[in-house]
């Protein structure tokens, strides 16, 4: 079977074009322009109707069936929910079987009862599936629609205890399904990858998991403790991107690297000269944990988290920005940001 993540813009040559709404680049975290992708909104940035959408460690994948987006993070103590746009600006709280707003929730046939991290949704066949973190265990749960419920149809289980943050990539070469996450062992706190069954029932022993990547004492990546998390792999060119976060998230240091290697498993990953490449974006502070995604108009973006001010650490907020490759295969994330706004309705 064939993998997606409905955001399959692993193979797309990318290339930079206009941010998605009119942002002053002063003050990205409060102004946007609220005309949307159709022209039709007429709120005009009415701070009685919307709020910006606290999430952290955002996902956002686009059905271009529906002209949808979804978006997922972390917010709520006892499970996820879902958020649906049209233009990447305006959100609203999906309407969900589980309510308000849940695709997965505590005691309801899934693992776990707290800390609800980092959850991700791919899609094999007509199956969606989440992986997501729940009492610091590597979790997966199913669903037939992206909007849930996402449970474990069989007894609650975990993949691995002591590990969080798992993205999924696929090896060109072999067609094997890796999954790559944070775990500290031995004292350090690193990336890791292992092999994963393609129906996600299982890993590979701790044996056979390999170091992609820890942090460089006296770097940017050790300004606040010894913490490298939220990886995010893509495939361009040939290559693979592994994107990270360094830094503990309550520091307004926290931002986003990247290594290069021309093989996944066992990869040979090469930071990049010019990281960190998203960090304190348009005066944001707290920028991380992001993922990827391609938009309706075939543009490659990255979404994040960040502070809500610099006097505080949350409740985080979603930004999306442009990112691209360039003709020198050094991946680039644009200054200019797009806030998130929830829709009160």
């Amino acid at each position: 079977m064939m993998i997606s993540s409905i955001l399959f813009f692993f193979f797309l040559a990318f290339t930079p074009c206009c941010p998605i709404t009119d942002v002053a680049a002063d003050d990205c975290r409060y102004t946007a322009s609220f005309t949307g992708v159709s022209g039709d909104d007429t709120r005009d940035n009415d701070p009685g109707s919307a709020i910006p959408l606290a999430i952290a460690d955002p996902y956002v994948i686009y059905d271009g069936k529906t002209g949808v987006y979804y978006a997922y993070g972390t917010s709520a103590p006892d499970g996820f929910k879902a958020y649906v746009s049209e233009d990447l600006v305006h959100w609203r709280q999906a309407d969900t079987q589980l309510g308000g707003g849940y695709v997965l929730r505590k005691g309801h046939s899934v693992f776990g009862d707290a800390n609800f991290w980092a959850p991700e949704v791919w899609k094999t066949g007509d199956t969606y599936y989440m992986l997501y973190t729940a009492d610091f265990s590597l979790c997966v749960a199913r669903s037939s629609s992206p909007l849930g419920p996402f449970v474990q149809p069989e007894e609650p289980y975990c993949l691995v205890q002591g590990a969080i943050d798992h993205t999924l990539c696929i090896d060109d070469a072999t067609g094997e399904y890796y999954l790559c996450f944070n775990a500290t062992r031995n004292g350090r706190n690193s990336i890791y990858m292992a092999r994963v069954e393609k129906d996600f029932s299982s890993m590979a022993p701790e044996s056979e998991w390999r170091l992609c990547l820890t942090t460089d004492p006296g770097t940017w990546e050790e300004i606040q403790n010894q913490i490298i998390e939220g990886p995010f792999i893509i495939r361009h060119g040939g290559r693979y991107y592994l994107t990270y976060s360094a830094n503990d998230y309550r520091s307004q240091d926290y931002a986003v690297g990247y290594a290069v290697s021309d093989t996944l498993f066992p990869g040979r990953w090469e930071k990049a000269a010019d990281n960190p490449i998203l960090r304190r974006p348009a005066g944001l502070v707290g920028t991380g944990h992001s993922s990827f995604f391609t938009g309706a108009d075939g543009q490659l973006y990255i979404v994040f988290h960040a502070h809500p001010d610099r006097e505080s650490y949350d409740p985080r907020h979603m930004y999306v920005s442009r990112a691209w490759i360039g003709e020198d295969g050094t991946l680039k994330v644009a200054e200019d940001c797009t806030p998130a706004f929830l829709i009160v309705e």
